[in-house]
């Protein structure tokens, strides 16, 4: 015997009451979903509605703490409906990234990290360049995974623009906090005639902005916080700190 065929088009079906079975609630909206589709989508939906938990004994998941934009544009992604993410600024496609990441939604991940490294934001802008150091400051303060999963790609737009990032006080201040990120920058840093103060600390052997001006013996780390001597290789090219003495002992490091 024939089985039933359902009249049911799950793609345009997120304002459809057909079929509606579970609900996500956000601060200020409440969602209506088809647990088959949310779940296709989200390994975290789908253990969550299918479990003896709250969720799956109420079909209500509450994510009042996530950003209902956001919500909302994660679930039109999954209904395969026109969502907006390629109109997202570039700090709220991060946070699109995150919560994706967060309810293990694999195609959203890549959808926001083409669009985060597609080249179309100028990292040279300011405005850019300070939400892409706020945004890689949020990633290293969350879980290994999210940094594992986010930081490298952000961090590789970083290196593609270093030239015009770097003497901002952005990555200064981002180095500086986060000393662990502190290799998308070389020992050596080639700018034509600029001089650029850094170096590696043979202390703590972290990059480092360094208090000295050029020509000048004393070098500050500001991250282990001890004073090294220090000798200007080449003006014409490069800036690198031969630190070979501390300026307290007077010995070689």
């Amino acid at each position: 015997m024939a089985q039933p065929q359902l009249d049911f088009d799950a793609k345009s079906s997120l304002d459809n009451p057909l079929f509606w079975d579970a609900v996500i609630l956000t601060a200020n909206k409440s969602f209506h979903v088809h647990k088959v589709t949310v779940s296709n989508h989200s390994a975290v939906m789908r253990k969550a509605f299918s479990s003896s938990f709250k969720e799956g004994e109420t079909s209500e998941m509450d994510l009042t703490d996530e950003d209902p934009m956001i919500v909302a544009m994660a679930l039109k992604h999954m209904y395969d409906e026109e969502s907006g993410i390629k109109d997202l600024g570039f700090l709220d496609l991060t946070k699109l990234f995150h919560f994706a990441h967060s309810q293990m939604m694999p195609s959203l991940c890549s959808v926001a990290l083409d669009h985060l490294t597609s080249g179309k934001f100028q990292i040279s802008d300011p405005t850019t360049a300070a939400d892409l150091f706020t945004a890689l400051a949020d990633v290293y303060g969350s879980i290994d995974s999210l940094i594992d999963a986010l930081a490298a790609p952000l961090l590789g737009l970083v290196s593609k623009d270093l030239p015009s990032l770097f003497r901002s006080e952005p990555l200064r201040g981002f180095i500086l906090d986060h000393p662990a990120a502190s290799t998308i920058v070389g020992d050596q840093v080639e700018f034509g005639a600029e001089i650029i103060p850094l170096g590696r600390c043979p202390h703590c052997k972290v990059i480092a902005w360094c208090c000295f001006e050029p020509l000048r013996d004393n070098c500050y780390c500001r991250h282990c916080k001890r004073y090294s001597h220090a000798k200007i290789i080449d003006v014409r090219k490069y800036v690198i700190a031969d630190y070979s003495r501390d300026v307290k002992t007077g010995k070689r490091s």
